[in-house]
């Protein structure tokens, strides 16, 4: 949604390191659109680039700043620390069909020196797969409470009977340069059916506990026992333990940390500021025949009130309102869903009310907004419980290559603990919504929430009491026409917003 390289082809894992009021993006990249040697694709991911923020917003591209070494397959992803007047940083490569971590210096988090290949570190075939099919890759770094480090890095220990074991390693270090593999850290599923997981975006101790954020999927043919939201999610999944050693284990109340039904969000990595602990991670289009990667708005991470870790908004996102854009609720255009339905609108120029029964409402912005530049609007919204079942409430986003404007995406926070995101449509055969997308937060029934809606050319962020509910991914172009939607309630919009994006 915020940044996009043009210096390489694309970006793809995300990780920050904050010094001196800068924030350092550091991604990975590949150079072209791809690298082949005769017929066989040698190169994917080839290299590291990094760009610089004075806001956490705005970017400038410095780029590329390592390559892969030339007799390696491919360069995986790393992390940034600072060792004494040093910064550090890890990469994995793979050598000839194995997985090594190597490590660069520098000076000024912009220029980079390759360490040499005694830093090295390496699987312990004691403990770790070290053929071909193993994994050894991007060591996040934690301090140990008795001095030097612990490491978690994605392996593939030899031997494990967890799922979720297969996926994670640990090395250890006193200087923060010289690593060593030691046994895999401890997890416990509990009661929980466990699902496959794949890789290891970071651990940091927030609170009491240590927390540890996974990568995979719920859509495993035989570790779908979790699943339970439409379509399954996709993204990074959430454990704790009360030491760095474990037992991880699952935190079943926010278990989905960044997730969606289509993999629209992956790979996010804590980034701690002196202020507070930010989370950064990239999006993925879905649409076109070339889809690209973004790099998105910062989140805020931090307990709850029930004590579980969640995504919030995080208020530097704050300096992309630029030009306001006039908003009057009075001129919004009603769309007739049911004319038997006895909806009733009250349209005034800051406050929109509306009551119905058991279908739907949809009141359209006569504004058409710049979608390519982006968009962010805010206010209040407010919906009873329909008795005997629930009411919901949200926005519509008209979808380009329709000229009803009552075809696109609907975005609708539900009275019962959840959020469905999907097509909606208006023809002469019905009113349809098919969801694709759930996330399992929603709005109280006849409390009064503020809510946070970010679009930009197809990618979404919907944040509720500033909650992260959903990031989404449109699965085509939008054509700039917005609306407030109800579903089976009664419902007030009031104090809305609108700006246009400053990136």
């Amino acid at each position: 949604m915020l940044y996009q390289p043009r210096k390489v082809y694309e970006m793809w894992d995300t990780w920050m390191y904050y010094h001196k009021g800068t924030h350092y993006l550091f991604y990975l990249h590949r150079t072209d659109q791809s690298v082949w040697r005769g017929s066989t694709l040698i190169a994917y991911w080839d290299g590291i680039s990094v760009a610089t923020s004075h806001d956490g917003v705005h970017y400038e591209e410095v780029g590329p700043i390592i390559h892969k070494a030339d007799d390696a397959i491919w360069l995986g992803s790393g992390a940034v620390w600072q060792t004494g007047s040093t910064f550090i940083q890890n990469f994995s490569e793979n050598r000839e069909g194995l997985q090594g971590v190597y490590f660069a210096e520098s000076d000024d988090l912009i220029h980079w020196r390759r360490l040499g290949n005694e830093y090295r570190c390496v699987p312990d075939p004691r403990w770790y797969d070290v053929t071909p099919n193993g994994r050894w890759d991007c060591i996040w770094r934690v301090p140990k409470a008795d001095g030097g480090y612990w490491g978690y890095l994605t392996a593939r220990p030899a031997a494990s009977d967890t799922v979720v074991g297969d996926t994670v390693g640990r090395v250890v270090s006193q200087d923060g340069r010289h690593w060593q593999a030691v046994p895999p850290p401890q997890f416990d599923w509990g009661n929980s059916a466990p699902i496959q997981v794949n890789e290891v975006g970071a651990v940091e101790r927030i609170g009491e506990r240590f927390y540890m954020i996974i990568g995979n999927s719920e859509n495993y043919f035989g570790s779908r026992h979790t699943t339970e939201q439409i379509g399954g999610s996709a993204g990074m999944f959430l454990f704790s333990s009360v030491t760095a050693e474990g037992p991880f284990r699952p935190e079943i109340d926010a278990f989905r940390f960044l997730t969606s039904s289509h993999g629209a969000t992956y790979f996010a990595r804590f980034y701690p500021t002196p202020e507070e602990m930010l989370v950064s991670h990239h999006a993925i289009e879905r649409c076109g025949d070339d889809p690209r990667i973004w790099m998105s708005p910062l989140k805020r991470a931090a307990l709850d009130s029930k004590g579980h870790l969640r995504l919030h908004y995080w208020h530097g996102n704050d300096v992309l309102k630029g030009q306001q854009v006039p908003l009057d609720l009075s001129m919004l255009e009603v769309i007739k869903i049911d004319a038997s339905s006895g909806a009733a609108w009250n349209l005034a120029p800051s406050r929109c009310e509306v009551a119905q029964d058991y279908t739907g409402a949809l009141g359209l912005f006569p504004t058409r907004f710049d979608v390519n530049k982006g968009v962010m609007i805010e206010g209040a919204l407010w919906v009873d419980k329909a008795a005997p079942g629930w009411s919901s409430v949200g926005f519509f986003i008209e979808r380009e290559g329709t000229s009803s404007g009552t075809t696109g995406t609907a975005v609708l926070a539900q009275t019962r603990s959840r959020t469905e995101i999907g097509h909606f449509s208006i023809s002469e055969h019905g009113v349809y919504f098919a969801a694709d997308d759930m996330g399992d937060q929603g709005i109280a029934a006849s409390q009064s929430a503020r809510f946070r809606f970010l679009l930009r050319q197809t990618m979404i962020e919907f944040y509720l009491d500033d909650l992260l509910i959903r990031s989404y991914s449109l699965p085509t172009p939008p054509s700039g026409r917005l609306g407030l939607m109800v579903e089976s309630g009664h419902a007030i919009f009031e104090d809305i917003s609108a700006w246009e994006m400053t990136v």
